[in-house]
């Protein structure tokens, strides 16, 4: 007691003395308190603001740790700890040290708490909740321009365009200073949702304001109609895409362009414009090879140690897979699930993902997990450069990318070198034209004699197709076109895909099936993230085939159940021209439901013909439009021609958990650790 209360009496005083300014003498006195009270929280505390103040982060957390642990109650010591996590990308004990903070200060006197406990949800990928919590934030500051910006973001995320539009907007009222950089975040959120000559407005406003930023003008000029009208509008915006790019770089030999942070989210929106062309139906292999080209400007730069190959001594073939938080499952489906099945007394995976989501491929209660005994995953940090240093450290024989053009931070960590072998598969839209991917896995089955011409990575031919896939449960209740509002339509076409697959080419062949098929009507769905581009392919339908309008239904987004039970009421799934179905075909598939689809040039176009060679069924593969045509309104209105496709494709049913893939990829692995050539390659005359 005496010694507390000795302890008690010095802490007054260093209080004092620190309030004076006399911080040393201050310090000496607050560690002396915590050696006669083991248990004195604020001297802890007060020793962890002192330390942050010096810049050493790692000793102010560890008092502030100690102050937590001496008073689970006192709350600062949390929004301290809080803010060390985030700043050091460990954003699930980040997300709980805040949670605790609110849970013990109920009416912050300010928003911060808030602001930073929505940030971590947003970073967990839960925007639905933090959005909730940034609009707490707001109600105790209602002018902090931070908030509006991460709240906008949310928006977006969740798919609601207009609301993150609105929040910009009264941002910009309370908020004059910001107003260039609200009309360019207004500016990519209208490019978003479609609205081309709108964004070109708000990027012109911000540009007009700031002088010109570089980047905010090279995100303008990359700038097109995610709807285009025609197939000459695709042909005139890639000649400017392409010009763009050109006057970027030839802008970067008069100045230097110095990276600071904002550089890498400008460049997530820039590289959008990048992927978004596989829909144009053009090689992309040129412009993405351009763009990639700049990527020392546009990335930070890392401090990895440049990287030295080695012979591979190793009793184990270490594999990674990085995938994206939004598509962890499919990762799996696509990727991982082949990687399950590597021999376990050879392989290793890690899996690298930066959201703790990637835990559901690894939990014991989800049917399609990985359940190899030596695969384990890592939630990396969502710091580009820390992020590459992790998974560098993990010696990789071969890293695999599973969407690197969708995911601009996978993109991004593709441009590095971080495995001996980096690759990447048909769930990318093609090529990445990035110097550093190795290979692109695909199939004989996929690809034209002459695909190389496509890919900037070496195109591995595997003899099947490149994926284990799982055999999904699907289900068999009953379902009847009532159900959806078609119960009238005698033959019902799908075409249930992305809208932004609908190329104009293709609307000439929707026209033509529909005139000759009086009875026929084509459903397509929409996504919530999608309803005003829907609005504009239908007013390019109410354009360029007017007479078959009334015939032609959306449904609204539907749980998986709901779509997979379309899929089982319709009569023919009519695969969109250039860029086909993935996994809508698997799914169709699985029912025996025919899909007729024309192959064209690149592997996107090739997929659904690829899966009906594998089962040896080519009856509604075209060999041209009209035979298209033809092929779609035989089966749609022929109940018992459709009867033997259906059974065909249940008997043939060997296109999931293909044992074929297992061995070639072993193969393919064995060889390349060796130094081989590995099969599926063409080797050099």
């Amino acid at each position: 007691m005496a010694a507390n209360a000795q302890a008690h009496r010095i802490l007054r005083q260093a209080l004092k003395l620190q309030r004076r300014g006399e911080v040393a003498r201050a310090q000496k006195l607050f560690r002396r308190v915590t050696r006669l009270n083991p248990r004195a929280y604020q001297a802890f505390f007060q020793l962890g603001l002192q330390a942050e103040k010096q810049e050493n982060s790692d000793l102010a957390a560890k008092y502030y740790r100690q102050a937590m642990v001496s008073n689970r109650r006192y709350s600062p010591a949390y929004l301290k700890l809080g803010a060390y996590y985030e700043d050091h990308n460990d954003f699930y004990r980040s997300f709980m040290a805040y949670g605790e903070y609110l849970l013990r200060t109920p009416q912050p006197e300010t928003g911060d708490a808030y602001l930073r406990f929505a940030r971590m949800l947003s970073r967990m990928d839960q925007d639905e909740l933090a959005i909730s919590f940034y609009l707490k934030a707001l109600e105790i500051e209602p002018t902090e321009p931070l908030t509006y910006f991460l709240l906008a973001e949310s928006l977006q995320s969740k798919g609601d365009m207009d609301s993150a539009l609105a929040c910009f907007m009264a941002l910009g009222k309370i908020h004059a200073p910001s107003l260039p950089l609200i009309s360019f975040f207004m500016g990519y959120l209208l490019e978003r949702n479609g609205e081309y000559e709108s964004a070109l407005r708000c990027y012109n406003e911000a540009m007009g304001a700031t002088g010109g930023a570089v980047l905010w003008k090279l995100k303008r000029d990359l700038a097109y109609p995610y709807v285009m009208a025609s197939r000459q509008q695709i042909e005139q915006f890639q000649v400017k895409i392409q010009q763009a790019l050109t006057d970027f770089e030839q802008g970067l030999r008069k100045r230097t362009l110095k990276f600071h942070e904002k550089n890498h989210q400008y460049f997530s929106m820039i590289q959008s414009n990048i992927v978004h062309i596989a829909y144009h139906h053009y090689n992309p292999l040129p412009i993405r090879r351009q763009f990639a080209a700049l990527l020392p400007v546009l990335l930070p730069e890392t401090q990895l140690a440049p990287w030295e190959p080695r012979p591979h001594t190793r009793k184990w073939i270490h594999l990674g897979l990085i995938c994206s938080s939004k598509s962890v499952n499919l990762a799996f489906a696509y990727a991982g699930a082949l990687f399950n099945e590597m021999d376990p007394e050879r392989y290793k995976i890690t899996v690298f993902c930066n959201s703790p989501k990637v835990s559901q491929i690894f939990n014991p209660q989800n049917r399609y997990r990985f359940s190899h005994p030596n695969a384990s995953y890592q939630v990396i940090s969502k710091d580009f450069q820390e992020a590459a240093r992790q998974i560098r450290e993990e010696e990789l024989d071969l890293l695999m990318f599973t969407e690197p053009n969708w995911d601009y931070f996978q993109y991004s960590l593709a441009s590095l070198r971080l495995a001996r072998a980096q690759a990447t598969s048909w769930m990318n839209p093609g090529t990445s034209g990035l110097p550093e991917m190795d290979y692109f896995f695909s199939s004989e089955l996929i690809e034209r004699p002459d695909a190389e011409a496509d890919y900037s990575e070496t195109l591995v031919r595997f003899k099947t197709l490149p994926s284990h896939l799982p055999l999904y449960p699907f289900p068999e209740q009953s379902v009847s076109r009532a159900d959806f509002g078609l119960a009238e339509v005698e033959h019902l076409y799908a075409c249930p895909q992305n809208l932004l697959k609908f190329h104009p080419d293709f609307d000439p062949v929707v026209k033509e099936i529909l005139l000759r098929d009086p009875k026929g009507h084509l459903v397509l769905v929409a996504t919530s993230t999608q309803e005003h581009l829907c609005q504009l392919l239908l007013k390019r339908f109410q354009r360029t085939i007017p007479e078959v309008m009334e015939r032609i239904w959306v449904l609204p987004e539907m749980p998986v159940e709901d779509y997979l039970g379309l899929l089982r009421v319709t009569d023919v799934v009519l695969d969109p021209l250039y860029y086909g179905g993935g996994t809508t075909t698997y799914q169709a598939m699985a029912y025996g439901i025919p899909i007729v689809t024309l192959p064209t040039e690149r592997m996107v176009g090739r997929i659904t013909a690829a899966l009906y060679q594998k089962m040896q069924l080519m009856d509604t593969v075209a060999h041209d439009l009209e035979d298209y045509i033809q092929k779609a309104i035989l089966y749609a209105s022929q109940p018992e021609l459709r009867k033997t496709i259906i059974e065909g494709t249940l008997a043939r049913s060997i296109l999931f958990e293909d044992r074929e893939i297992v061995k070639e990829f072993s193969d393919f692995m064995e060889a390349l650790v060796a130094g081989d050539v590995p099969p599926g390659i063409s080797k050099p005359e």
